[in-house]
Parts: structure tokens; C-alpha cells; sequence
């Protein structure tokens, strides 16, 4: 990833502005929006800025939805096949192997003689809302329709 970008008033001008609806992957389609308009991009071997990554940061703690953020602007902007590939059927790959063992793990007898003990040691999210980012769209309808308190 890239920590920095310049650019010229004449690409903002015919790429127009962020897309504030796309989360993570705005820069990205910032981007393909300013390829389609004819801009140029070059890139350069100096060091321009640095950036702090950490466990805190948008794009390390909502990394599944980064995927799906980075596919839906790929598919935007008419990559599906590179979309589809290496992002959504890797992410479905993962999903269907999770869910058999998710399923196993918690059916097991042991698991359930053992998780208030596990629960003791682990703070688990008092509603699975807490979980989802601020600025996810499924956060707002539940916040809107107030269900779950």
C-alpha cells in the first residue's frame, strides 16, 4: 500500500472527489476513475512519506471487509473476472471451511463444559453490533431501528 499519492488539480478536476460511500478502498477508486479520464500515473523510486501500520488502523482490523470493499470497486469499474478471483472465491474458499469447524467446535461437548471458564479470560462484544465498524451501512439500520438493546 501506498502512503502517499500526489496528483494535479487537473486530475481532481476530471476524476471529481472521493466517493465517500466506498470505505477503504476510495483511493483505489479515485484512481481508476482518473485512469478513465485519461490521466497518467508515474511512479517514483524516492522516499515521500512513511506510514504507521498497526493493529488498530481501518484497513488491518476490518480486513474482510477490505476485500469486499476493494472487489466492489474493481467490479465498478468493470473487473469482474478481477474481482471475483482472487478476492470474493478466496474469501468463500475460507468462509466454507470455517463454518463445518465453527459448527464442530462449539456442538462438542467439551466446549460447552469448557467455555465459562474460556469465557472468564476473553471479553466477548456484548452485542454482535459492537463488532461492526461506525461506518458500515448494516451498523446504521441497526442503529436506526434500535433492535437488540
Amino acid at each position: 500500500m501506498q502512503p502517499s499519492s500526489l496528483f494535479r488539480r487537473e486530475a481532481w478536476e476530471k476524476a471529481g472527489p472521493v466517493d465517500e460511500t466506498v470505505h477503504i478502498a476510495f483511493d483505489l477508486d479515485l484512481w481508476l476513475r482518473m485512469a478513465k479520464k485519461g490521466c497518467r500515473f508515474i511512479s517514483t523510486p524516492e522516499l515521500l512519506s512513511t506510514a504507521l501500520g498497526h493493529n488498530e488502523a481501518k484497513t488491518q482490523l476490518f480486513a474482510r471487509w477490505m476485500t469486499v470493499d476493494l472487489a466492489i470497486v474493481i467490479m465498478r469499474h468493470g473487473g469482474n473476472d478481477a474481482a471475483v478471483r482472487p478476492y470474493l472465491e478466496d474469501m468463500a474458499r475460507r468462509l466454507s471451511m470455517y463454518e463445518p469447524n465453527f459448527a464442530k467446535i462449539i456442538n462438542h461437548p467439551l466446549y460447552k463444559i469448557l467455555m465459562p471458564a474460556i469465557g472468564l479470560f476473553i471479553k466477548p462484544a456484548v452485542r454482535w453490533r459492537d463488532t461492526l465498524p461506525q461506518w458500515s451501512a448494516a451498523k446504521s439500520k441497526i442503529d436506526l431501528t434500535k433492535s437488540d438493546r
